[in-house]
């Protein structure tokens, strides 16, 4: 017995093992340090099963393989989508980036504070009632982004603070994640306040401000896609229009569209200047 490769996932060790089965490669499948263990059974077939591997790893969604895996009908190995969850949990956890879920849980937490005791976190995080109370309390500045007024509002700010927050992670690192949203922050709910008061919270006004600095970034930098595509800016734009419509506020509640305005603008100042200020450091 040979060992062929070891996959993170069971998915693809069994579409692997799979062809290599219809193959006529006998192999099989086991468990190793957290791991699926592909071992091939007769030395004679390993090289062929090398070259399998090879043409695997480069193409893994092919039509053969995906073909070979629908026709085995072979059982998974004892304890394999147990497996298989962990390992989705993990990657999850791993694609995140650990500023993203800090906010995330910060974000969660002090809903569930909310629902409990809804007076006293309003009351302890809303944004200053006057310029004069936030000059002796400055962190309202910045407190009113985490509260949210329902579940539905945290889960859709939750959602795009992932799907933006992580990548804006994982490509720039936890400090420009942190750096713009504290900025963004500051910025829409100042706008916020300054057009309709103190009476407003949420993330979404930062997740305008993540989406208005990849759009600037990229601009200026091409090459910096954040590996996504310019249609989920576009998506961003959408819901903000809606929202300045008027068109959300049955779902969400009244909408604060001056956050989510001066979020996006500020968003694409800062993005355009990091990029500007990024590429003269990198040409030295």
């Amino acid at each position: 017995m040979l060992e062929l490769h070891r996959f993170r996932f069971v998915r693809e060790a069994l579409m692997l093992r799979d062809y290599l089965v219809s193959a006529g490669i006998p192999c099989r499948l086991d468990s190793l340090d957290g791991q699926i263990r592909l071992v091939i059974l007769r030395a004679d077939d390993f090289k062929q099963a090398e070259a399998a591997l090879a043409d695997f790893l480069d193409h893994p969604n092919s039509d053969r393989f995906r073909e070979a895996s629908w026709q085995s009908g072979v059982i998974l190995p004892e304890g394999a989508f147990a497996q298989a969850e962990r390992n989705y949990w993990r990657h999850i956890v791993h694609i995140s980036g650990r500023w993203t879920l800090v906010m995330m849980l910060l974000c969660a937490g002090v809903f569930l504070f909310e629902r409990a005791n809804p007076e006293a976190v309003i009351r302890a995080l809303l944004f200053a009632s006057s310029w004069s109370q936030l000059a002796l309390q400055p962190y309202r500045l910045l407190t009113p982004v985490l509260l949210h007024f329902s579940w539905l509002h945290l889960l859709f700010n939750m959602l795009w603070w992932w799907e933006l927050g992580r990548r804006l992670e994982m490509t720039q690192g936890g400090g420009r994640l942190l750096g713009v949203t504290l900025l963004t922050a500051i910025v829409s709910n100042v706008a916020q306040f300054s057009w309709a008061g103190p009476g407003f919270g949420g993330l979404s006004g930062v997740v305008m401000g993540l989406a208005g600095y990849m759009a600037a970034y990229r601009w200026y930098d091409p090459a910096q896609t954040f590996g996504m595509s310019r249609s989920l800016i576009m998506v961003m734009l959408v819901f903000m229009g809606l929202g300045m419509l008027g068109w959300l506020d049955a779902v969400f509640g009244a909408t604060a569209n001056a956050a989510h305005l001066g979020g996006f603008l500020s968003g694409m100042i800062f993005g355009g200047a990091w990029a500007l200020l990024d590429r003269r450091r990198y040409n030295g």
